[in-house]
């Protein structure tokens, strides 16, 4: 019997991303805009979208690109907030960095009951009442 070897290297391997995708990334993680993005590495917005669907080594490569374009933007605050001495911007920052210092706190305490069935009842009540005015003064009745 002829067994044929399988070379078990090549299985569940992902996918190679091509140079171009490649370009796509690398512009993403620098503009964060998909159309920019594709403009620079010479992609359709299509192309992006259906392999943005279609293959998961791409959505990782593009998660990959999108938190590094993130760490940009935090970059970009902290430095603003320190060179341009931004307070409302450092503050954000802080909320971020250390919510359980710098959260807005808001609480609210409410007590009492409310009998809802009695309330009902009531409402129910003044409803007919209504009504038969409403019937005792209508003049086409």
């Amino acid at each position: 019997m002829d067994v044929q070897t399988i070379d078990k290297s090549d299985i569940n391997q992902p996918p190679v991303l091509t140079a171009k995708v490649l370009r796509f990334m690398a512009a993403y993680a620098t503009v964060g805009r998909v159309d920019k993005a594709c403009k620079i590495a010479g992609m359709s917005r299509e192309t992006h979208y259906q392999k943005l669907r279609n293959e998961e080594a791409y959505r990782a490569a593009f998660a990959e690109a999108d938190h590094r374009f993130r760490d940009v933007i935090e970059a970009e605050l902290v430095r603003r907030a320190i060179e341009c001495e931004s307070d409302t911007l450092l503050m954000f920052i802080a909320r971020g960095a250390m919510p359980d210092k710098y959260r807005d706190r808001a609480s609210v305490d409410v007590s009492g009951t409310i009998n809802l069935a009695d309330r009902l009842k009531v409402a129910d009540q003044r409803l007919t009442a209504m009504k038969r005015n409403a019937t005792a003064t209508d003049p086409v009745s």
